[in-house]
């Protein structure tokens, strides 16, 4: 083969190789959550979803009293801030500095679809019953509000609240936030989707108030 056909063979290979992009699975991107409460709040333990090297998502009445956050991914422990609170959607994004990893790809599912829930103690397979509207209190207050998810039946349990639940091709559908018996609820990855377009990628650091952190958490 003559020297030009060669050097274009090669430019093509390398161009192929390049453009591949490591699969990082349900497992890695689970966040092991500890936090410092602040005035009279007590620490919490939770899960958290690393959507890529920067940012982690969970639960906001996981975070909404927290002095300090560390959060573990990869075996690693970080320290995560806090620079967005959804209290109606019970969602909250923190930031962290974080291993290389490519943003999470979301997803939808429909009654009967299959995937598993990626917890601090595994996998934990689970199957939609039915997407529905979920009517909720706000995270401290009293007003309820609506919201799209999912009922899903999945052996969960405490401290689940903020996993991640993917579907058979590894997409994010939604983020546990509560557990009931046999039944587990999912706020889906389209109210995700929501939260994360209105916090601005220069978002400061949410902090703690003393006094807000007297009040129960719902």
């Amino acid at each position: 083969m003559p020297r030009r056909a060669w050097a274009v063979t090669i430019c093509l290979v390398a161009a192929a190789c390049g453009s591949l992009q490591p699969v990082i699975s349900p497992a890695d991107r689970l966040a092991v959550i500890e936090t410092t409460g602040c005035g009279l709040a007590a620490g919490r333990s939770g899960t958290g979803i690393a959507l890529d090297g920067n940012t982690i998502v969970t639960v906001a009445h996981l975070i909404v009293q927290s002095d300090a956050i560390e959060a573990r991914v990869g075996g690693q422990a970080y320290s995560a801030i806090p620079v967005g609170l959804d209290l109606e959607r019970d969602l909250a994004v923190l930031r962290f500095d974080g291993p290389d990893m490519t943003r999470v790809a979301m997803g939808d599912a429909g009654a009967g679809s299959e995937g598993a829930i990626a917890t601090s103690a595994g996998r934990v397979p689970f199957i939609v019953d039915e997407p529905v509207s979920i009517s909720i209190e706000e995270v401290l207050g009293t007003e309820r509000h609506h919201r799209i998810g999912y009922r899903v039946e999945a052996d969960t349990g405490v401290g689940d609240s903020g996993s991640g639940a993917y579907d058979a091709d590894g997409e994010l559908i939604g983020v546990v936030f509560a557990v009931s018996g046999p039944t587990t609820w999912l706020t889906s990855s389209f109210e995700l989707e929501q939260f994360l377009a209105a916090v601005p990628e220069d978002a400061p650091e949410l902090e703690c108030d003393p006094e807000i952190s007297r009040r129960p958490s719902s």
